[in-house]
């Protein structure tokens, strides 16, 4: 496996990590019932890292099959 794609993987293993816990918050803030400035904190921070992430996986050169 190249540094590439290993790098990819990682990014990509992290990508999925942020997206289901950006679901389950998600899950949390739809089933509240009060104001969450903390659960909110919480998802824009997510937000930020998944947009990292995700940007940094556009950066990286892909490979053909």
């Amino acid at each position: 496996m190249s540094k590439n794609s290993k790098k990819e993987e990682e990014l990509l293993d992290e990508s999925f990590a942020i997206e289901a816990e950006i679901i389950e918050k998600l899950h949390f803030l739809v089933g509240a019932s009060w104001d969450s400035n903390t659960l909110k904190a919480e998802i824009e921070n997510l937000l930020k890292a998944y947009e990292r992430v995700s940007e940094e996986l556009d950066k990286l050169p892909h490979e053909e099959h």
